[in-house]
């Protein structure tokens, strides 16, 4: 939804697609959801100019 609505890409490496995370967000207020993102353990952010990539560290994992 983000890169809809916005002109930064987000690119969001598969593992960190995958957990689970719940929360109303803007969808113009790219920060914010960012930030929150970067606040999840062993969850990375970069940011490349209008890029951001997020990548999940090797301790990440689903939990059921």
């Amino acid at each position: 939804g983000f890169n809809r609505y916005n002109v930064l890409r987000i690119s969001v490496d598969p593992r960190v697609g995958a957990l689970p995370i719940s929360g109303l967000f803007d969808a113009h207020d790219v920060p914010t959801f960012i930030a929150f993102l970067g606040s999840l353990p062993n969850v990375k952010v970069e940011e490349h100019g209008q890029r951001i990539l997020v990548s999940a560290g090797r301790q990440t994992r689903q939990h059921r």
